[in-house]
């Protein structure tokens, strides 16, 4: 192992032992996100660390984007906007990427390969003005003309593909997945804060604001992108899951980031936010 290598198996070391400092797993980020291939959850948050101001590549850029796109289409009637060929298009393209497997499954009847297939005929056709097959035509209405979102990955997916890296990288054993499984909030609660603040950017060139919170029916902490509008006079907010957890905010927040919710956008924090010395998530004081 090299000197860079002992310094990521000590950081390991000491968060199995019940140690939670940040300042550990963002050099673990960083020194991981190269060695992260088949983990894109830990990459992400490692570019995050890496990069926190804008992000213009990685997986919640590009769910972001999708949504945006999925939304953007889906709402231009009620928006009082013409929609064309091209927006039924985009639309399509992205819903696609979004869709679930059982998605696809229930809404077209097929698996994704036969379903991206068809689409791409579809389009091909559209754009050189021939006619489509009805398999083709149904593939290509279904994702066009609907709004499809879903988060790029949740609190359980990062946790998972953490321990998977340690392991791979000889960072740990397989033994020791279970001491690793005590930090998973703790995980959790620094992936929220790495992404509470920063900015995305859309394919239209605006900046999309990222923002935690626990704006849900079940109170859960997530990151949510801010979609904006401003077609009706005002700004139209669009706010979308990116990244969820299984942590209850009442649980895992200090108390005043619960008790007064904002009352124009429920239950989200506009200041900067960190893992304090309990293990819940606060805001940064002076």
């Amino acid at each position: 192992m090299t000197l860079a290598d002992d310094d990521l198996r000590l950081r390991v070391r000491r968060l199995l032992e019940g140690g939670r400092r940040t300042d550990d797993l963002d050099r673990l980020y960083l020194g991981l996100r190269g060695r992260s291939q088949g983990c894109p959850a830990v990459q992400e948050i490692g570019d995050f660390i890496a990069h926190r101001d804008l992000r213009e590549k990685g997986m919640i850029t590009q769910v972001g984007r999708d949504v945006f796109t999925s939304v953007d289409v889906w709402s231009m009637t009620l928006r009082k906007l013409n929609v064309g060929r091209d927006d039924f298009i985009r639309a399509a393209e992205a819903n696609l990427r979004l869709a679930s497997d059982e998605v696809i499954r229930a809404g077209v009847g097929s698996s994704r390969q036969m379903a991206a297939g068809r689409l791409k005929k579809a389009i091909a056709k559209l754009r050189s003005d021939q006619s489509l097959s009805h398999s083709e035509w149904s593939v290509f209405t279904y994702f066009g003309n609907r709004f499809i979102w879903r988060p790029a990955f949740s609190a359980a997916q990062l946790n998972d593909e953490l321990a998977t890296v340690f392991l791979r990288s000889g960072l740990m054993s397989k033994e020791d997945r279970v001491q690793l499984a005590t930090a998973r909030a703790f995980i959790s609660l620094h992936a929220v804060a790495a992404m509470h603040g920063s900015s995305i950017l859309l394919d239209n060139r605006a900046r999309a604001r990222l923002f935690a919170g626990f704006a849900n029916k079940d109170g859960w902490i997530e990151v949510k992108v801010d979609l904006v509008f401003h077609e009706l006079g005002k700004p139209l907010m669009t706010p979308i899951c990116l990244f969820l957890t299984d942590l209850r905010a009442e649980i895992y927040c200090a108390p005043e980031l619960v008790a007064d919710p904002d009352p124009i956008v429920i239950d989200h924090w506009s200041l900067p936010l960190e893992i304090g010395a309990d293990g819940r998530l606060t805001a940064i004081e002076a």
